[in-house]
């Protein structure tokens, strides 16, 4: 019998650990299959395995979790190539966390070619996963294939372990906001929030053009809605790109919020627009309706499943610069500059927002 045949609540689960130390949007999909396990284990101690960002943004959050230990620097966890040595905190880790003796360890990390070999480093009573055919085999598994959306992906491992949802609602992420979210994003700018409009992404091939948002910007501006910018210092470059008559009509937070203010800050607006990025999932995590601008790939795999959301979608699938298939290229060029600023227009209309 396969691991992926066998499924069930297991046993006396006193300390469960989740690993999945990847991005933003990476975490916010995983949420409904964190709620789960919740569900399913009410008594046991849920360590989420996460990066910096996570422990920094989840510590002293309500959630799913009871605590977040950041992982190692491994092939492939925390931005690493699958290519890297293993950090110099491996051992350590290691170490510290097979004390824990954890009854359950859950991989949400991807196809597990190499975040399942930490999982079995772990040495838990019983570990769970999906895996790519050349990936270690755990005592629990699914087949790893490309194109399944994230989120359901989660949900069907956890599903091993007897964690499911009993809602469609229950595919929504959610995200707790805390009072210090909120004031921080009081200190930041105190007058109400109407459109968020975040311009960057960590893919520049994945980024509508900056020209394009300065267009949308003036037509909303035109309609009456007030405009507010966020994003993280990497994002200053691309504020610098807008025309010097745009800014002026916008309230600027770039690089000026945590996390945990720009969720605050997200909390309190009426609509998110921007490209398929961290900002956007984390404003969907707390209830705003999104318009996202997808390439169509991505759409399949990290699109809104359910609530008051657009994904307005570019299925070019060649590199405009030279042609070749999926993008198997190193060239940055947008494949999402074929979405116009009037589909934009039209989907923050369909939300009837405001």
């Amino acid at each position: 019998m396969s691991g992926a045949a066998v499924r069930g609540l297991v046993p006396g689960v006193e300390r469960l650990a989740v690993l999945r130390a990847n991005a933003i949007g990476d975490l916010v999909v995983s949420l409904p299959a964190l709620a789960a396990l919740r569900t399913a284990y009410p008594g046991a101690q849920l360590t989420l395995i996460g990066d910096e960002w996570h422990r920094d943004l989840l510590a002293q959050r309500p959630g799913p979790w009871d605590r977040v230990v950041v992982g190692p620097r491994y092939p492939g966890l925390r931005g690493e190539p699958f290519d890297a040595e293993p950090g110099p905190d491996y051992e350590a880790f290691l170490v510290q966390q097979i004390a824990e003796s954890y009854d359950l360890v859950v991989q949400l990390h991807g196809g597990g070619r190499t975040s399942n070999q930490v999982v079995q480093a772990l040495k838990p009573r019983l570990s769970v996963g999906a895996r790519t055919p050349e990936a270690p085999e755990l005592d629990r598994w699914v087949p790893y294939p490309p194109d399944r959306h994230e989120t359901l992906r989660c949900l069907e491992i956890v599903d091993l372990v007897g964690a499911s949802i009993t809602s469609i609602q229950d595919l929504a992420p959610r995200l707790a906001v805390t009072g210090q979210d909120l004031d921080e994003s009081f200190s930041a700018s105190a007058s109400e929030v109407d459109v968020v409009v975040h311009l960057g992404a960590n893919d520049s091939r994945r980024r509508w053009p900056v020209s394009s948002f300065a267009v949308l910007i003036e037509r909303l501006t035109e309609l009456g809605r007030e405009v507010v910018l966020i994003g993280g210092a990497a994002d200053r470059e691309l504020v610098a790109e807008l025309p010097a008559g745009v800014l002026p009509g916008c309230r600027d937070l770039v690089g000026r919020l945590t996390l945990g203010g720009t969720l605050g800050l997200l909390s309190r607006a009426r609509l998110f627009v921007g490209n398929d990025s961290g900002p956007r999932h984390l404003a969907a995590a707390v209830g705003v309706p999104t318009v996202g601008i997808f390439w169509g790939p991505n759409r399949q795999t990290f699109g809104p499943l359910v609530g008051p959301h657009r994904a307005v979608t570019a299925y070019r699938t060649d590199c405009p610069r030279c042609g070749v298939e999926r993008m198997a290229c190193a060239h940055p060029d947008s494949v999402v500059a074929g979405v116009t600023v009037e589909e934009v227009l039209t989907a923050v209309a369909d939300l009837h927002t405001g």
